[in-house]
């Protein structure tokens, strides 16, 4: 993996967070069901495409230090969200 892709890593796993959001907003009651349903399947749909697209140009390889940074990022976002939302 070149160091240039580490922003396309880092993206291949933020786009992930969407889903995350329908389900939060869910878990709280701010949308309904029948508005949950519909955006899940499409953050769900919109995840796994665009993972595959990413990871066709710049697969994953744990060996080198830009996809361990960009895994690092993320997790770090992602437990910084999980603190601010459960509050």
């Amino acid at each position: 993996m070149k160091q240039s892709a580490f922003l396309p890593r880092l993206g291949a796993y933020f786009v992930g967070l969407p889903v995350l959001l329908v389900i939060y907003l869910f878990s709280r009651s701010i949308i309904t069901m029948q508005v949950m349903m519909p955006l899940f399947a499409a953050a769900l749909f919109a995840a796994i495409w665009g993972q595959a697209k990413i990871r066709k140009s710049y697969p994953q390889d744990f060996k080198l230090r830009e996809e361990w940074m960009a895994f690092g990022i993320f997790v770090v976002v992602v437990i910084g969200a999980a603190i601010i939302m459960l509050r």
